[in-house]
């Protein structure tokens, strides 16, 4: 076991991988020492191997998320931080999001800015507690000079359509989620899906000049979406201009793209940082109980015909205020340094707890953890290995490219470097990242 200052768990490499970096590197930086863990593989092989000061998790709901718990059991008092990986919801997400229990309530939690910083007071969470750092997603801001104008990217978010019965089941469970109301918004989703791959398919077909990228969300699994494509379509193979998908972090996709097309993706506002033009479509009316404010400032089309127009139209970025509105409350401060922030909050629990956390070393939970790392970590990894995992168990379905095995060596980077940007101040008060 060695003794090492953090560890950060990602849940989605696709989605969190640059940003939990940025945050290693700025801890590193400081003088700390740290790993970075994946949340869905080795969850107690990192127990035996690792006793961190600090835990950091990317969503942290109640007791039942506990592996902060788990170290403790082990090792004595830890300083546990949930960076809320998603802050922006509708109205059944909304009470998913925020701390569950007493224990949730209790750790630190990092907010990007004001909004989500005062629906936790509202929730009992203690002001001293919340720390607002900014989104350290955006630090990843890049430059467009390799935006290619005839390229259509649709980052897509119908999830939902895909996770099996067991997730559904596991998600439900917590007191917060509504099976009946949640198994409504899948149906809904489905019906806007099928319509959405039908006119995209469509719109492809007349416009052979673009290329459609189609990148579906972190949980779904590129041959099941492609699948689903091509079935609801009645087609065998994709025409030439469409491709499916999920290279590199979203804000590299939005970069080389001359418009995005999305529905209900927080995909419209990173486009907006970096100066795409982005346009929602809604080809199946959504509820008011799953929409969400921010979709309602961009343009917005529901026919075939209106997205046909869009795609063949000279668009150009225009600033819309309600955006900028949004983005200063939600989001804070976009200027490339949520990650120094951050560490530096990490930095601070780390110092007022040198002499007030208990510590001890418990055999028995260890044992324990080294029995689980055994029987359940190494047959978990020996499943994914030869490839029947998730027809085992069908959560991991839509994970198995979360294990790090072709980006990391036992999940240290091969090059931890993060590209270096240089930042400049936009009309609008935003700062954009270009590269240097």
């Amino acid at each position: 076991m060695k003794e090492i200052d953090f560890i950060i768990f990602y849940e989605h490499i696709s989605r969190e991988w640059e940003s939990v970096h940025i945050l290693k590197n700025n801890l590193r930086s400081r003088g700390l020492e740290g790993v970075i863990w994946p949340i869905h593989y080795d969850k107690y092989s990192c127990l035996i191997r690792y006793n961190p000061k600090v835990v950091i998790m990317p969503f942290l709901y109640s007791k039942k998320n506990n592996q902060g718990l788990m170290f403790e059991a082990i090792y004595g008092g830890k300083i546990v931080v949930n960076l809320h990986s998603e802050q922006l919801h509708d109205d059944t997400t909304r009470s998913f999001q925020l701390p569950h229990d007493d224990y949730a309530r209790e750790v630190f939690h990092v907010s990007w800015g004001e909004k989500f910083a005062d629906a936790l007071v509202g929730d009992g969470v203690a002001p001293s507690k919340i720390f607002k750092t900014g989104s350290i997603r955006n630090d990843g801001i890049i430059g467009n000079e390799n935006r290619d104008e005839s390229v259509i990217l649709i980052p897509t978010s119908f999830s939902k359509t895909f996770v099996s019965d067991e997730y559904i089941k596991n998600l439900t469970s917590l007191d917060t989620i509504d099976e009946k109301r949640y198994r409504e918004k899948i149906g809904i989703t489905r019906a806007t899906r099928d319509a959405f791959f039908r006119d995209v398919y469509a719109v492809a077909l007349q416009c052979s000049a673009n290329k459609f990228k189609l990148r579906p969300h972190p949980y779904v699994e590129l041959s099941t979406y492609q699948d689903a494509f091509c079935d609801i379509n009645q087609i065998d193979h994709l025409p030439p201009n469409i491709v499916i998908e999920r290279k590199g972090s979203i804000h590299q996709a939005i970069a080389s793209a001359g418009k995005v097309v999305c529905w209900y993706s927080a995909s419209a506002l990173d486009a907006y940082f970096q100066k795409i033009p982005a346009l929602v479509y809604e080809p199946v009316n959504t509820p008011n109980f799953m929409k969400i404010e921010y979709l309602d400032y961009f343009p917005c089309a529901k026919q075939q015909a209106d997205l046909l127009t869009y795609v063949n139209s000279s668009t150009v970025f225009s600033s819309i205020d309600n955006v900028d509105k949004y983005i200063r409350d939600v989001y804070g401060p976009i200027d490339g340094k949520a990650g120094e922030r951050l560490s530096a909050v990490v930095v601070k629990l780390i110092n007022a707890n040198v002499n007030s956390s208990p510590n001890y070393f418990s055999l028995t939970h260890f044992l324990k953890a080294l029995m689980k790392t055994i029987f359940i970590d190494f047959t978990k990894n020996t499943l994914r290995i030869i490839g029947v995992l998730h027809r085992i168990r069908g959560f991991y379905k839509g994970v198995l490219e979360d294990f790090p095995s072709d980006r990391t060596i036992g999940y240290k980077t091969v090059n931890d470097d993060i590209p270096k940007f240089t930042f400049v101040q936009d009309s609008n008060g935003l700062t954009l990242r270009g590269r240097e």
